[in-house]
């Protein structure tokens, strides 16, 4: 559970703290998966969140396309 949680905290450079987890497991069952991702799920929203308002509607929007364009292209090349 540790390694999940520091691995998501390194992809998206995020800082959801383990310790909770890691403890839990320990007596855990099926919940705290769906427990994780809900956490997951939520951080993620609120760091879009922070993002496009670090960046402004207009212009988050256009890094959007452009980064989905380039990846599209690039999966297209290797297709």
């Amino acid at each position: 559970v540790r390694e999940i949680v520091e691995e998501y905290n390194r992809l998206f450079a995020r800082a959801i703290e383990p310790r909770r987890y890691v403890e839990a497991a320990e007596s855990a069952g099926p919940e705290l998966a769906q427990e994780i991702f809900d956490t997951f799920l939520e951080d993620a929203k609120r760091g879009y969140a922070e993002r496009k308002s670090r960046f402004g509607s207009e212009l988050f929007e256009k890094l959007q396309r452009i980064l989905y364009l380039e990846a599209s292209d690039h999966f297209w090349k290797e297709h």
